[in-house]
């Protein structure tokens, strides 16, 4: 009789062996290590090697999603971040607390009280940990950044951008045009 390859000799098995194996080093690791940091509050969801269904659910609004990782890392357009990275920034809150912090946006500031509802259907508390650490929080998280504009440079909420028409494309005569008084614009340089 020849060789034969059980299940366990296949390559497929192998990949599987291996991020299995990776996934339980890793969530052994993220078990043990101490919560520190901008990103502790929010450190409360065990890893994983594919993507989540509540960031998923965010992939066709990236604007959003980086928002969503902002507040949970600490890394934002806020006065705390701006404190530590970007010095010559303003700290302040526009609604007149004198340093702006992601707990002051996310729970206290006044200027967004009108979209905190989408919060407390999170946790009545609406406490960050909750908020930013388990996937019905970042998923009211979401709700809230949307609907409130939080975490913008602006701090209001994003016009949609219209979709870009072919119609708007600049035609190849046009472009021909274009690249002729660019040319016409060099000689005239070269010449002076």
């Amino acid at each position: 009789m020849g060789n034969v390859i059980g299940p366990t000799a296949t390559r497929a098995h192998a990949q599987r062996m291996s991020k299995a194996q990776t996934l339980t080093a890793w969530t052994d690791e993220w078990r043990l290590a101490p919560r520190t940091g901008r990103f502790a509050v929010a450190n409360r969801i065990p890893p994983s090697l594919k993507p989540t269904p509540h960031f998923k659910a965010l992939a066709k609004e990236r604007e959003l999603f980086g928002r969503v990782v902002q507040c949970r890392t600490g890394h934002g357009f806020y006065g705390a971040y701006y404190s530590a990275f970007i010095p010559d920034e303003n700290v302040d809150c526009t609604c007149g607390e004198p340093f702006q912090t992601r707990e002051h946006l996310v729970q206290h500031c006044a200027q967004y009280e009108a979209s905190r509802h989408h919060l407390h259907n999170a946790d009545r508390g609406a406490t960050l940990s909750t908020v930013l650490g388990t996937k019905n929080g970042i998923a009211k998280l979401a709700d809230f950044l949307r609907a409130s504009g939080a975490l913008t440079k602006t701090g209001v909420p994003r016009a949609k951008r219209a979709a870009p028409l072919f119609s708007d494309e600049p035609s190849d005569e046009d472009m021909s045009r274009e690249e002729e008084e660019e040319e016409e614009e060099e000689e005239e340089e070269d010449e002076g």
